[in-house]
């Protein structure tokens, strides 16, 4: 019995060592990108929300135009870089800043809501091109929604969270 043992132990520490060996021997596999799942060619479409701003986004394929509203992108936000980053965000992300065209309409709120907002309906509206971009935008949180929000003012309180001030005398 126990040189059945002794056999198997020897079997299994010469079948590990084949194995490392074969471990060290081979390269690296280098990380596969998956080719981009595109349902159809044409437009895609992606929603945004953020505060009380709504975008609806659509992007095409193109040449890095982005138009909000009938207005460049730069000039809508005035060319203030926060807000203008910040919708370029997803595009970025995935290298696509010059292969898309996007265009958006965005209402309510202010312009840092309605930028990402827009930022929002990009990134959705790129997962609707292409499946395979659902992992590096959701790393990167731009598939998230925030759900910050005002709160409101409440009854008989000058604001939200302030109280009346209290005279002790």
């Amino acid at each position: 019995m126990s040189e059945e043992k002794e056999k198997q132990e020897e079997i299994k520490t010469e079948d590990l060592e084949e194995k490392l060996e074969a471990e060290e021997v081979s390269e690296p596999e280098e990380e596969t990108v998956p080719d981009p799942v595109v349902k159809h060619e044409g437009k895609f479409y992606g929603t945004g929300r953020r505060k009380n701003s709504v975008a609806r986004v659509w992007i095409t394929a193109g040449t890095g135009k982005f138009v909000v509203d009938g207005i460049q992108l730069e000039d809508y936000f005035d060319g203030r870089q926060r807000w203008v980053q910040e919708p370029l965000k997803p595009l970025k992300e995935l290298e696509f800043e010059d292969k898309i065209d996007v265009t958006a309409n965005a209402k309510g709120g202010g312009k840092t809501g309605q930028a990402e907002a827009i930022k929002l309906g990009v990134a959705r509206a790129l997962v609707d091109m292409d499946e395979n971009a659902r992992k590096p935008l959701h790393d990167e949180g731009h598939l998230t929604r925030d759900e910050r929000n005002v709160e409101r003012k409440k009854v008989n309180q000058p604001g939200a969270r302030a109280k009346a001030q209290v005279s002790k005398r």
